[in-house]
C-alpha cells in the first residue's frame, strides 16, 4: 500500500472535514436549544401526563441525535487535529507547497511554481520530499 496516496487524500479532505465540523457544532446548537425548549415546555404542562409522554420521546430521539452528532463532531476534530499535527513537523516552504497542492488546489502546478519561485524539476522533487514527510508524519511509514 503506497501511504503517500492516503497522505495526498487526507489533505484534500481538510476543506470538507473544516466544513463538516462547521456544520455539526450549528447543528449541534439547533438541538441544545429543542432540547432546552422541551424541558421548559414539560416543567409547564407537568400536569397532563399524556404531553409530558410525548416530550419524553422527542427528548430522548434528541438526546440520541445528540449524541451521535457529538462523537461525529470530535471524530472529525481529531482528523483535522492529526493532520494538523503532521503538518506542523513540515517547513513553512513545505507546508506551503503541499496546501497549495492538495488542499486549495486552485492553481496549476505552473502557477504554484511560480509563486514559490522554482524550476519544475526542483517543483516536483520538492512537493515529493514534501509529501513523503507529511506521510511519514501522518502514518510513520512510506510503502510503495
Amino acid at each position: 500500500m503506497d501511504y503517500r496516496l492516503l497522505a495526498q487524500e487526507e489533505l484534500k479532505s481538510l476543506p470538507m472535514l473544516a466544513s463538516a465540523s462547521e456544520n455539526t457544532a450549528m447543528e449541534l446548537e439547533e438541538i441544545r436549544l429543542k432540547l432546552r425548549s422541551i424541558k421548559n415546555m414539560q416543567d409547564y404542562y407537568e400536569e397532563t401526563r399524556k404531553e409530558v409522554h410525548a416530550g419524553d420521546e422527542r427528548l430522548l430521539a434528541l438526546q440520541s441525535q445528540k449524541s451521535e452528532l457529538q462523537l461525529r463532531l470530535r471524530q472529525t476534530q481529531l482528523r483535522m487535529m492529526r493532520i494538523g499535527r503532521a503538518l506542523d513537523v513540515l517547513s513553512d516552504e513545505e507546508r506551503r507547497l503541499l496546501t497549495e497542492c492538495y488542499v486549495r488546489r486552485e492553481n496549476t502546478p505552473e502557477d504554484i511554481m511560480e509563486v514559490i519561485g522554482v524550476e519544475k524539476s526542483s517543483f516536483y522533487r520538492m512537493r515529493g520530499e514534501a509529501l513523503e514527510r507529511f506521510t511519514r508524519a501522518m502514518f510513520g511509514v512510506i510503502l510503495t
